[in-house]
């Protein structure tokens, strides 16, 4: 007499299921790594541009970084690259308005000079 077949589908989708979940969340974790990481790097050249404009007698600092390597690739953790991305963002902010004001002084002391 052959042997009744378990029904084994239901576990099957179950478990294709959690795979498609599990690696989802590991690629969406990985591209929003990369998403705040690229942000910070591009704030990162803005603000070095902003301070060599507020002070030109300054060197800018050289990153000892390898080129493979990013200078954020060991921070894994997204909320503490957001909350980089926005203290950039500020810091960026506040230079802006320090270079206004650095023009302006500028300008006032060619005006007098000249």
């Amino acid at each position: 007499m052959p042997r009744p077949r378990a029904n084994v589908q239901p576990i099957r989708f179950q478990h294709i299921g959690l795979t498609v979940k599990t690696s989802l969340q590991a690629l969406v974790k990985l591209t929003t790594l990369r998403d705040f990481r690229e942000a910070l790097e591009g704030l990162d050249s803005e603000i070095e541009a902003l301070r060599q404009s507020i002070n030109p007698e300054v060197t800018p600092t050289k990153s000892s970084e390898t080129p493979d390597k990013g200078k954020y690739d060991d921070i894994t953790d997204p909320v503490k690259l957001e909350r980089l991305v926005l203290a950039r963002e500020k810091t960026k902010t506040a230079l802006e308005g320090r270079v206004g004001w650095a023009t302006i002084e500028k300008a006032r002391g060619e005006a007098q000079a000249g």
